[in-house]
């Protein structure tokens, strides 16, 4: 068991919450989160609170030790998944879809400079596009090296309180429509973009302005839908289906696979705004 292991059960078999605990040892329930997710350790002071009130020693609560058999300690393997701690992996999966798809819209950004001033030189409507590339790059690779705050999440088998697994698959099955709704009306704001451009292409005999607009809102909209979507309820199957899939999806977890698949939805994104730049600067 490791310290954070221990610091749960000690703490469930004095039958105090993490804010109660918090309270006794000067402490935020933040700061006892991280404890028992093993994400940090007290301080020397707050350790031997700790020792002191769970009538322990310190020896016990640093050093690892194989999973304990007595009454109360978790009898399924793998990480134990707290309602706090499950939630707030949510909620930073959340965070995290809601940026990388804000992200992707700054390199769709990349076209509104020769939309919006098609009378503005070329070459000035060319840097403004590199900015919002610039901006879009700087954003998905503050991103790759950022420490993930909840490791185990993703990369260990997980066991949950019965009574909260059931309310996550509750709540689940009802977000899940949500998303899947969410997904489908992606698909229906590129008909709509290709829509508006026949339509306006009919009436003008040519694309505008406005026409091209829509339909580079309606594209990056699309992209932000399917993003966020795809993000939660990856993160929800995660939850409930582990570990059916824990093990096909380890290997994809993995840094360098999900860096590649990152340059590689970079590299496609960039490719698609170069080639409209390069259309609409009359190269192509």
């Amino acid at each position: 068991m490791t310290f954070g292991e221990k610091l749960y059960k000690l703490r469930k078999e004095q039958n105090l919450s993490q804010e109660a605990l918090a309270e006794k040892v000067n402490a935020t329930r933040q700061a006892v989160s991280r404890w028992e997710n093993n994400q940090g350790f007290p301080e020397t002071e707050k350790l031997l609170i700790l020792s002191s009130l769970f009538n322990v020693s310190l020896d016990y609560l640093l050093k690892d030790t194989p999973p304990e058999g007595a009454e109360g300690a978790p009898a399924e393997e793998g990480y134990y998944a707290s309602r706090e701690t499950t939630l707030g992996y949510l909620a930073h999966t959340q965070k995290t879809a809601v940026k990388i798809g804000l992200f992707v819209l700054c390199f769709f950004g990349a076209a509104l400079p020769f939309i919006l001033f098609p009378q503005v030189n070329e070459n000035v409507c060319a840097l403004g596009s590199i900015v919002f590339i610039a901006a879009g790059l700087a954003g998905v690779l503050s991103m790759a090296f950022q420490t993930d705050p909840y490791p185990q999440m993703e990369k260990e088998p997980l066991f949950f309180d019965h009574q909260f697994l059931e309310e996550l698959k509750a709540r689940y099955g009802v977000l899940r429509k949500r998303y899947v709704w969410l997904f489908i009306f992606g698909f229906l704001l590129i008909f709509l973009a290709g829509g508006f451009a026949i339509l306006f292409d009919d009436i003008l005999g040519k694309f505008s302005m406005l026409s091209e607009l829509i339909a580079l809102v309606c594209v990056s909209g699309s992209i932000f839908c399917w993003i966020f979507s795809i993000g939660m309820m990856s993160a929800y199957e995660i939850l409930l289906e582990n570990p059916k899939h824990i093990a096909s999806r380890r290997k994809w977890q993995q840094p360098a696979y999900r860096l590649l698949a990152g340059v590689l939805i970079g590299i496609g994104v960039i490719v698609f705004i170069v080639l409209y730049i390069l259309w609409k600067m009359n190269i192509l």
